[in-house]
C-alpha cells in the first residue's frame, strides 16, 4: 500500500460528535440549516424542506447553497452522535466534495485551464453516493475516488456528486438525460441496487393490483414518491380529506413546537415518535402497498423489477455513450448478499433490521445471471475478505466501507484511462 492510499485510508478512521460537526457546518459559507432528523414533526419537516424540496419528477432535489446535517437512527444511541453526517450543495444543488470548497462548475474551469485534458466524472445514486455514513464531504464515494485519482494513479480528474437519498436507476436516468449531460461529463457511474430493489417491488405490486381504482394510473417509471404525490392530488379537493389534513396539521405543529417543554428526555424521544403517527401530516400509503405485495409473488414481483432495472441501465448507458461519456454501473454491496465475515456491530445490525430478505434474495437470483452480461460490475461480494465493520445498516456504509468501494471504483476508472 502506498503512502498516499495509507493515509487517506487512516484518515477514514475518524470520528465526529455531532457538535463537532455544527462547529463545522457553522463555519461554511453557505448557510447551515441546522440539523435534520426522520421525525415526522412539522418544524422537523420544514428544516428539512429548506434542504430537500419535493419535486414531482424526482421524488425530491437537493437545494442549492445549503448546509445541513441528517442525524440517522444510530442502533447503539452512541452518544457521540455518529450517526450524523454533514452535506455541502453547490449552486446547483450538488454536493460538494470538501469543506470550504469553491463551487463545482468554477473548481472545473479553474482546473480546465490548467489541464484540459482534466477528466470530470459524474456519481449517480441514492443515499450512500449522497454521504450517508461519511459524517463529512471529504469520505463520500466521490470524494474518495477523487482523491485517490489524483493522487494515487496521477489522473487529473473532479468527481461531480449527484447523489440524492432515496432515489433509484430510474431516477438517476430522469437527472442524466434532462440535465447532467449537458454538463460534458467525461464518465458517467451509476451506483445502484438497494433503492431499486425495494422501490421497484412496490411500484410492480401497485401496477398489477391498481387499489386505487380508476382514481390514476400507475404507469412505468413511477416512483413511490410520485404514486405518493398523485395520490395526494386525487384528494386534493376533497372537502373532508382536506379538513382531516388541516386537524392533524396544526396538532402536529402545536406539538411539534411544545416537545421543547417537556424536561424529560426519554419521555420527549417517545413523543416525537408518537405524535407523527398519530397525526401524521405526510401521505402514507403503507395499507395500499401491503395488500398489493400480499396478492402477488415474490419471483412475479422481483422479475418485473429486474426486467425495469435493466432497462434503465441500457438506457443510460446508450445515452452516456451516445454523449461521448464512457459508463460504468455498479450493483451496490449489501448485507443481505456477499460471504462477509460480520463485525460484532453487523451482527447485531443483521439481526434488528434484516427485514424482508426474501424479495432482496429473490432479486438478486435473478440478476446476478445478467450483470456479466449487461456489464454492470457486482460489488455484491466485495467485502468477503474484510471482517472489521464496514456497514452501519443493510446497505449504507462507513468511511472505511466507502474507502473500499472507493478503491475498486478508482482502480477501474484507471485502467479505463489507460487502456
Amino acid at each position: 500500500m502506498s503512502l498516499v492510499i495509507d493515509q487517506i485510508k487512516k484518515s477514514c478512521q475518524s470520528v465526529f460528535s455531532q457538535k463537532e460537526l455544527i462547529d463545522i457546518a457553522k463555519s461554511q459559507p453557505e448557510k447551515f440549516e441546522g440539523v435534520i432528523n426522520s421525525f415526522g414533526l412539522l418544524n422537523n419537516i420544514h428544516r428539512a424542506k429548506r434542504c430537500i424540496q419535493a419535486e414531482p419528477r424526482y421524488g425530491s432535489r437537493l437545494v442549492p447553497e445549503k448546509v445541513f446535517i441528517i442525524d440517522n437512527f444510530d442502533f447503539n444511541n452512541n452518544p457521540n452522535g455518529t450517526a450524523n453526517n454533514l452535506y455541502i450543495t453547490d449552486k446547483k444543488g450538488r454536493l460538494k466534495n470538501n469543506l470550504y470548497e469553491p463551487d463545482t462548475d468554477l473548481k472545473i474551469s479553474t482546473r480546465k485551464s490548467k489541464n484540459p485534458n482534466l477528466k470530470v466524472i459524474g456519481f449517480f445514486g441514492g443515499s450512500t453516493i449522497m454521504g450517508d455514513g461519511a459524517q463529512l464531504p471529504e469520505f463520500s464515494i466521490p470524494a474518495l475516488v477523487e482523491k485517490i485519482l489524483n493522487s494515487e494513479y496521477g489522473i487529473d480528474c473532479v468527481c461531480v456528486n449527484y447523489g440524492v437519498l432515496g432515489w433509484t436507476i430510474q431516477d438517476s436516468f430522469n437527472l442524466l438525460t434532462a440535465e447532467a449531460l449537458k454538463e460534458k461529463l467525461d464518465t458517467v457511474i451509476f451506483y445502484s441496487g438497494w433503492n431499486c430493489i425495494r422501490d421497484f417491488i412496490i411500484t410492480e405490486s401497485l401496477k398489477k393490483t391498481n387499489p386505487f381504482d380508476d382514481k390514476f394510473r400507475i404507469v412505468d417509471g413511477s416512483s413511490n414518491r410520485q404514486i405518493g404525490f398523485n395520490h395526494y392530488l386525487y384528494h386534493r379537493f376533497s372537502p373532508l380529506k382536506n379538513l382531516k389534513l388541516t386537524l392533524t396539521t396544526f396538532i402536529n405543529l402545536l406539538a411539534s413546537y411544545g416537545l421543547r417543554w417537556i424536561p424529560i428526555q426519554p419521555l420527549q424521544g417517545y413523543l416525537a415518535r408518537a405524535i407523527p403517527k398519530y397525526f401524521p401530516v405526510q401521505e402514507d400509503l403503507t395499507e395500499y402497498i401491503i395488500k398489493s405485495i400480499q396478492k402477488n409473488t415474490v419471483t412475479d414481483l422481483s422479475n418485473e423489477a429486474v426486467k425495469h432495472y435493466r432497462h434503465i441501465d441500457k438506457m443510460a448507458k446508450f445515452c452516456s455513450q451516445n454523449n461521448s461519456s464512457s459508463y460504468l454501473s455498479y450493483f451496490q454491496p449489501l448485507l443481505y448478499f456477499g460471504k462477509k465475515k460480520l463485525s460484532p456491530e453487523e451482527k447485531v445490525i443483521f439481526e434488528l433490521f434484516n427485514h424482508h430478505s426474501e424479495y432482496y434474495q429473490k432479486f438478486y437470483s435473478i440478476i446476478k445471471d445478467h450483470l456479466s452480461e449487461d456489464e454492470i460490475v457486482d460489488l455484491t461480494g466485495l467485502f468477503d475478505n474484510h471482517s472489521e465493520q464496514l456497514y452501519i445498516d443493510m446497505g449504507h456504509l462507513n468511511k472505511m466501507g466507502n474507502f473500499v468501494v472507493a478503491e475498486k471504483i478508482a482502480r477501474d476508472l484507471s485502467q479505463m484511462y489507460r487502456s
